[in-house]
């Protein structure tokens, strides 16, 4: 099982994680994340860091968003559709740097929308795992107590 003290799993949103949780709960279970790119979660916590930012990351490079506020489907839409507005109201990007800023944004909005899909699987196994899941074990044990079987 899981190192399960260094994470507070009570407090994780199943479906809506933040930024700061996904830091954290990668970090734990990074072997279930092996085969993704963390370098989003990495990059738009650097950003939280700046003084210029204001400890807020900008979510499809367009949306300002604190480390802390659940990154949910709506959210998610919100910064695609500002993105797409923004890209409507400019006409080409104006140098080679703009382009790979525009394209880095694209990829890192995609990167993270991924490791969102995986957090939801992950946290479901970790939590509800018929072999070692926190809550599987949490209502088992209750279980038992209630029906007085020891072992």
């Amino acid at each position: 099982m899981e190192s399960s003290n260094e994470i507070n799993y009570s407090l994780l949103d199943p479906k809506n994680p933040s930024l700061n949780q996904l830091i954290e709960f990668t970090r734990v279970h990074w072997y279930r994340f092996a085969d993704l790119n963390l370098t989003v979660i990495t990059k738009y916590d650097k950003t939280t860091r700046e003084t210029w930012s204001k400890g807020r990351y900008y979510l499809y490079g367009q949306l300002q968003v604190l480390p802390d506020t659940p990154i949910t489907r709506q959210l998610l839409s919100d910064a695609n559709e500002l993105n797409i507005q923004r890209s409507n109201s400019y006409d080409e990007p104006y140098s080679s740097v703009e382009a790979a800023s525009i394209r880095e944004s694209e990829q890192l909005y995609h990167q993270l929308i991924e490791i969102i899909d995986r957090y939801r699987i992950v946290y479901e196994d970790v939590m509800y795992n018929p072999v070692d899941g926190i809550e599987y074990l949490r209502t088992k044990s209750s279980f038992n107590n209630r029906n007085k079987i020891y072992k």
